[in-house]
């Protein structure tokens, strides 16, 4: 059971190029985001918009065995 964030990187393959990987993920992410709210705050994605987002993608992927 992955029951810490420190463990996902720990449980897939050689952990530097997960983080690096998960890190350039949420910078791209977050960068984004900080632009939406930035220039036109009232449209950018709630927590739970984007939760729901990451939730299709992952299950897309596994449904294909891969990238959506």
């Amino acid at each position: 059971m992955l029951d810490s964030p420190g463990a996902l990187l720990c449980s897939v393959g050689d952990p530097d190029e997960t983080a690096d990987t998960v890190g350039a993920f949420y910078v791209t992410l977050m960068t984004g985001l900080i632009a939406q709210w930035s220039f036109d705050p009232d449209s950018a994605p709630e927590g739970g918009q984007l939760a729901a987002g990451l939730r299709r993608v992952v299950e897309a992927a596994g449904a294909t065995g891969g990238a959506p």
